[in-house]
């Protein structure tokens, strides 16, 4: 069954398990409507496929009667059960099939233990509540992966064995996904990767991983910075040309790069940015620092852990008013110039033992006297 086209429900062609079926081992499709009808399946080992999807007023909210399977030959559809919250009585359950996770508006976790290997289609989408994702802990390969659609999901948990996806991955609308570092460990994919309309997502090193593996990406409108496939690439490999506009692009850096050596160009040019914190983390800089023309610039405290740059241009600054920020650079390869900032007062932060490549220029800073 294509997990493009399914169009599941009660009426479909799934056998409704009898009433009274205590003590059977039941292999089986089941579909369980009611809370009435999961209570009273409690001893059935190994089912076919199994959907619980709530109908009328008997809506299931508990499924510590279904502890007793074990096996699911096929597959598990868990649709539309409006007061169901956690999956807690699934346990430890063997699936020979797909995932499917949709239209549960007060389901909060999947956490539950999946002891296989191989999975078909992990399909998880338009579930309101759902914070936590957590069940993938022995699998290492699936088909396709798709989590759409689930507002407050924060991110992917114990995927970290997962290896393989052998169809595509559709990650949208998921607006409180902030990582899917878990993602990284994929080596072998080749599908579509669609990665769309994530506001929140900062994390790029999954994204950096599978958008080389594909064959064909779509990344776009998710945060400012998650979305261009250059700083992408960049902040995962710590090299290439960053060019920053917003204050949204430099804080989402700070977040997202988790190493200290740079080794390429920061540019950072006419800008609204008023503040370089996501910049903290750098220590070394092997490439020029470029800041200029930013009219709403005041502090360069982020480039305080700073030690090393090739090259430092800070110019036509209307609103930066000190250099603090600059006092732990000891090595400048080349040049650094102080030029045209209409409000400096003061570059007192500039140490006097920098190890100079070529010239220091601190030149037309009006309030200062030169």
């Amino acid at each position: 069954m294509s997990a493009f086209s399914l169009q599941l429900s009660a009426s479909n062609n799934i056998e409704i398990f009898p009433n009274n079926i205590n003590g059977e081992i039941y292999a089986g499709n089941i579909t369980l409507n009611t809370q009435k009808e999961v209570d009273a399946l409690q001893n059935a080992r190994v089912v076919g496929n199994l959907i619980i999807a709530s109908e009328g007023i008997d809506q299931i909210t508990d499924l510590s009667s279904l502890v007793s399977i074990s096996k699911i030959k096929g597959s598990i559809y868990i649709l539309n059960n409006f007061k169901l919250k956690n999956l807690e009585g699934l346990g430890q359950i063997n699936i020979g099939g797909d995932i499917y996770i949709e239209g549960n508006d007060k389901l909060e976790s999947v956490n539950y233990t999946v002891n296989i290997t191989t999975l078909g289609d992990i399909i998880i989408k338009n579930n309101k509540s759902l914070k936590e994702i957590n069940f993938l802990q022995s699998v290492r390969s699936i088909n396709n992966l798709i989590i759409e659609n689930n507002p407050k999901l924060i991110g992917l948990t114990n995927f970290n064995n997962l290896k393989e996806i052998r169809g595509d991955i559709k990650i949208i609308n998921n607006n409180s996904l902030t990582i899917l570092n878990t993602l990284s460990e994929v080596y072998s994919f080749s599908g579509e990767l669609i990665v769309v309309n994530n506001k929140s997502l900062y994390e790029t090193d999954a994204l950096y991983t599978l958008n080389e593996l594909s064959n064909k990406s779509t990344i776009n409108n998710n945060t400012i910075y998650s979305s261009k496939v250059d700083h992408i690439k960049s902040t995962h490999l710590g090299e290439g040309t960053l060019v920053f506009k917003t204050q949204d692009e430099i804080d989402a850096f700070g977040i997202s790069y988790n190493k200290t050596i740079f080794n390429g160009d920061i540019i950072i040019d006419r800008s609204s940015i008023n503040n370089l914190d996501g910049l903290k983390s750098l220590v070394e800089v092997n490439g020029k620092i470029i800041i200029k023309r930013n009219d709403s610039l005041t502090s360069i405290k982020g480039l305080s852990n700073t030690t090393h740059v090739n090259h430092l241009i800070i110019s036509f600054n209307k609103k930066l008013k000190n250099l603090n920020g600059l006092q732990s650079i000891n090595n400048v390869s080349k040049d650094l110039i102080i030029y045209r900032n209409i409000e400096l007062n003061d570059i007192s932060y500039i140490s006097n033992s920098i190890n100079m490549g070529g010239k220091l220029i601190v030149k037309s800073n009006p309030k200062l006297a030169q």
